[in-house]
């Protein structure tokens, strides 16, 4: 015979969610987690779009137009990482560059709208065969903006260095303050 106390009735079970309340030591911190997921977040792929227009720093220069996509994986709801190209228009001289860089991303909060910061650092390859290049670099900070549980707006204000240089001139390091909007799916 069982105690009624240690009677057990098999309807709470079906059809019912099971959650584990957690306690910390810190009183009114308890959170409930679903038991068949440990988080609410999982790692997963995410591409981003992004173009941007920057204005160099240099005197009579106008600026560069970018356009990247970006290929990576969120790691945690705050870390992205993921590896870009696309393409670099250098309005003076009027020349175009390819980058390959790793792009990182630190997401403040995982709240509809969060700031980011960002930072990019790679090398670059010539179009035209007329530019000797080197290292690239960006760091920005900006917003993400939710639009549905996967994809978001992005849009930030950087800071871009590009290292080049025309056969047979000095190298400098072009450098360039410009606004970016991008697309992450």
């Amino acid at each position: 015979t069982q105690h009624p106390d240690n009677a057990i009735d098999l309807n709470n079970f079906i059809g019912r969610e099971d959650k584990i309340e957690v306690k910390t030591n810190a009183p009114g911190q308890e959170k409930t987690i679903d038991s068949n997921h440990t988080t609410g977040f999982k790692s997963r792929y995410n591409g981003i779009l992004e173009a941007g227009f920057y204005l160099r720093t240099q005197i009579h220069s106008i600026g560069m137009l970018d356009t990247y996509f970006i290929s990576g994986r969120q790691w945690t709801q705050h870390f992205y990482c993921g590896l870009g190209t696309g393409l670099h228009y250098i309005y003076d001289p009027g020349k175009a560059i390819i980058p390959l860089f790793l792009d990182m991303r630190y997401y403040f909060s995982d709240k509809k709208i969060t700031p980011i910061l960002i930072t990019d650092f790679g090398i670059n390859f010539d179009t035209q065969n007329s530019l000797e290049t080197g290292i690239m670099a960006k760091l920005a900070l900006g917003l993400r903006f939710m639009v549905s549980p996967k994809s978001a707006l992005n849009l930030s204000l950087g800071y871009e260095i590009q290292q080049t240089s025309q056969r047979g001139y000095v190298q400098k390091n072009n450098g360039a303050v410009g606004l970016a909007l991008g697309f992450s799916f």
